[in-house]
């Protein structure tokens, strides 16, 4: 008995070392916005999902990966070979019931901007949808939403083998939000490898950082009207500016030189809940996040009102003046009046 005691325990510990040795190796391109998380295929016994991967992979909805849209066209490679099918058959987006394993992903997508998602998968039957969630998994408002009965959503597919299938979503003005992007398939049979690409169109053209409008204060005053309906917010990560959450609203850019020792006033009005800072020109999200608080105009609230700000640079300086919301629905129009002052 003592022998057979001990063998089963030296069975047991073989068994939880080779476990230990499973790998998962996640890879991240800044670069190219290219995110590869492949898994040890080692991991897996007879198909079933391992621990390690039930942890770490996004094959649950709650678990979704969040794939920033800061750096455009953004891409990732991913696998539902090993995953499982969460919802039944309860997720359907108008092409049949979802029957697959699901791979999850959480995008964030603004009004008025034309987004364009290209599934290429290595299986055929892949499909692809859109899921306005804003961090409900429930499996009856997926599917309402990816067919386009309530909230925003849109589907695509299902795929040939290696052929790309393609979906165009534009959110309306209500629409805006964290949307669910999942990768999924009308069998169980159908799952393998896939890469997914985002790009976006119809943005406003200054709404990143290097794309500043360059304000002229070559006759010591000027004028400018916009609005960040089409905006996007594309620092990564967010910044917060002392608020506590995030600011995730569309944020528009321009740049101006301002003298040192001269003084300054802006005047801004908006249409809507926005935010409105004065920083040093730097298009590093960090270095946005420190000045922003401290800056030549920390971050301020102009909510449907007029401000009168002045502003006094110690050196010459390129600055941002940024228009932003709070949240993803505070957009709107603004106008602005920057002027030299007598000192």
């Amino acid at each position: 008995m003592r022998s057979m005691t001990a063998a089963r325990l030296t069975l047991l510990s073989v068994l939880l070392g080779s476990a230990c040795q499973r790998a998962v190796d996640t890879r991240v391109d800044d670069a190219s916005g290219l995110i590869d998380s492949a898994f040890d295929a080692r991991a897996f016994d007879g198909g079933a999902q391992s621990a390690d991967a039930e942890l770490l992979g996004n094959g649950h909805c709650i678990r979704s990966q969040w794939l920033s849209l800061s750096t455009l066209p953004a891409r990732t490679k991913g696998s539902t070979a090993h995953l499982a099918n969460e919802f039944g058959d309860r997720v359907d987006c108008g092409r049949g019931k979802m029957l697959g394993a699901q791979a999850y992903y959480r995008v964030r997508l603004y009004p008025y901007v034309s987004y364009t998602v290209r599934l290429t998968a290595d299986f055929e039957g892949a499909v692809a949808y859109l899921a306005q969630a804003d961090g409900d998994c429930d499996p009856d408002t997926i599917s309402a939403a990816c067919s386009g009965l309530a909230r925003g959503g849109v589907s695509a597919g299902p795929t040939e083998a290696g052929q790309p299938t393609t979906l165009r979503f534009r959110p309306a003005r209500t629409q805006g939000g964290d949307y669910l992007l999942v990768v999924d398939s009308l069998s169980a049979a159908q799952s393998g490898k896939f890469l997914l690409e985002v790009e976006a169109t119809g943005t406003a053209r200054n709404d990143r950082c290097e794309n500043a409008t360059l304000l002229d204060l070559s006759t010591g005053s000027l004028q400018v009207r916009g609005g960040t309906d089409a905006a996007t917010d594309a620092l990564n990560p967010s910044i917060r500016c002392g608020s506590g959450a995030p600011l995730i609203g569309g944020q528009v850019f321009y740049r101006a030189h301002l003298s040192g020792r001269q003084r300054y006033q802006l005047i801004a009005s908006t249409k809507y809940r926005a935010h409105l800072y004065v920083v040093s020109a730097s298009c590093d999200a960090p270095a946005i996040e420190r000045n922003c608080t401290t800056g030549l105009l920390p971050a301020t609230v102009v909510d449907n009102e007029t401000r009168v700000f002045d502003l006094s640079p110690q050196i010459s300086e390129d600055v941002l003046v940024v228009v932003g919301g709070i949240d993803v629905a505070d957009r709107g129009g603004f106008a602005m009046t920057l002027r030299r002052v007598a000192n």
